[in-house]
């Protein structure tokens, strides 16, 4: 329960670093960029500073999204444990069900929580000298959820938690078990291993996930292949898993930024057909994509990407942050949080920044 409301905290808590960075980056004035224009340029205009808050932005949305199905994910999980009854034949589905919860629940608290804190100091470099003033919160922000990355179970601890888990899925899905829910691409060996993207592929969600089941899935391989191959030399099932532990991290890593992407685009289906569903898909795409970029690596390891398209993926990525900017205000003001809770005079909702 500690864990999935971690979640929940992760995604409010970036939400409002990004409401007082976004709402002062659109009121502060600084240089121009056309000379011919009246007034200095609003630095949310200047492509890098885009590029510094964007991707924080539609991040704190799928954070949002993923906290509401770990919650439901919780509590459907505790309400089917509360219920079993000795010899009941839903047994094995509520503990494959409690296997996921767990497993699910250690990978977002642990990777979630080291992303907001690390979006709170973006947040805060990106307000120059006024985000370093305690008068506008971020530095007592950072300070509280900084605690979030240990308690509960320190994130490193509960990423190999996630990644061992992982190898057990895999190794069951090898013999041919049918996985359920957030595991389920693994279903699909080894057919999404030899994937590679089409141009196409990075213009649609249903592109950009298969591109996330190909590269979980390979990383999640290369996780329990180490770990076999460890055992061969003669290693005990401990030893073994400690000596794979890095492989363990990484797989835990893909596999959960996957697992977000994933929850953002089956959230975003659930919408009635609109300019609200429209808007949200871009957003969702956008953080697809930049997740792609962060963890290039992995994507061209797999080969889902060749170089040429990972070039491709930066500059769509870059689209996207021109594009979310558009509306980058309104989205900040739909979180509904209240200048009573952001408590910071430069994120105000008025943009009255600099009043006495």
């Amino acid at each position: 329960q500690g864990r999935a409301a971690m979640v929940a905290d992760a995604a409010n808590s970036a939400k409002k670093a990004l409401t007082i960075a976004v709402r002062y980056a659109a009121v502060r004035r600084q240089f121009k960029s056309d000379p011919s224009e009246a007034l200095e340029t609003q630095i949310l205009d200047y492509p890098i500073h885009q590029r510094r808050l964007m991707p924080l932005l539609a991040q704190s949305v799928a954070f949002g999204f993923t906290a509401l199905e770990m919650t439901r994910l919780y509590e459907q999980t505790s309400e089917a444990l509360e219920s079993l009854e000795p010899g009941d034949p839903s047994l094995e589905a509520t503990l494959e069900m409690l296997k996921e919860t767990h497993a699910t629940s250690a990978g977002l608290k642990a990777f979630c929580t080291w992303a907001t804190l690390e979006s709170i100091d973006k947040a805060r470099q990106a307000c120059g000298g006024h985000g370093y003033s305690s008068y506008n919160g971020f530095a007592s922000m950072y300070a509280d959820f900084a605690v979030h990355c240990t308690w509960e179970g320190d994130n490193t601890i509960l990423a190999l938690q996630s990644g061992r888990s992982l190898i057990a899925s895999y190794q069951d899905a090898v013999k041919g078990k049918k996985l359920q829910a957030g595991w389920a691409y693994l279903n699909h060996l080894p057919c999404i291993l030899s994937a590679k993207a089409s141009d196409g592929d990075l213009d649609t969600l249903e592109g950009i996930e298969k591109g996330w089941d190909t590269v979980a899935a390979a990383a999640v391989k290369k996780a329990a292949d180490d770990v076999e191959a460890h055992l061969k030399q003669g290693m005990s099932k401990e030893a073994a898993n400690e000596a794979g532990s890095q492989v363990r991290f990484v797989a835990a890593s893909v596999h959960t930024s996957g697992y977000i992407f994933r929850q953002f685009k089956a959230a975003v289906e659930r919408l009635e057909d609109g300019e609200v569903k429209n808007t949200l898909s871009e957003v969702c795409k956008f953080y697809g994509l930049w997740q792609m970029e962060e963890k290039a690596a992995f994507f061209l390891r797999s080969q889902w990407l060749s170089p040429a398209q990972l070039d491709m993926v930066q500059a769509k990525v870059t689209q996207y942050c021109g594009d979310v900017r558009k509306f980058a205000i309104p989205l900040i003001d739909s979180f509904a949080l209240s200048d009573h809770v952001v408590a910071s005079p430069i994120g105000r909702a008025d943009g009255n920044v600099y009043a006495e």
